[in-house]
């Protein structure tokens, strides 16, 4: 779980998440909540995130803060227990 962490918040092309779900959902003032492993445990899912589906919490309050951060400085925010699970060093 700490790779996938680490694929959806912090590996990145031309500064934007990799991952085109993530990315849309980050970019529209998301912040990643929950990883559920087995979350997706079906052939296709298996095949495309390794069984592990995202949940993406939008806060109204925050919305246009979150946009800003990833948009000017390509801040992402993170629930405690998924930002646990990044290796260090950022």
């Amino acid at each position: 779980m700490a790779s996938v962490a680490n694929y959806l918040l912090r590996e990145k092309r031309r500064g934007r998440v990799l991952d085109p779900v993530g990315n849309f959902h980050i970019a529209n003032g998301a912040m990643v909540r929950q990883l559920n492993f087995l979350g997706n445990a079906s052939v296709q899912g298996s095949r495309e995130s390794g069984t592990v589906m995202v949940n993406y919490h939008y806060e109204v309050e925050q919305i246009a803060t979150r946009v800003s951060a990833y948009a000017l400085r390509r801040d992402m925010a993170a629930a405690a227990p998924v930002e646990q699970l990044l290796l260090r060093p950022a």
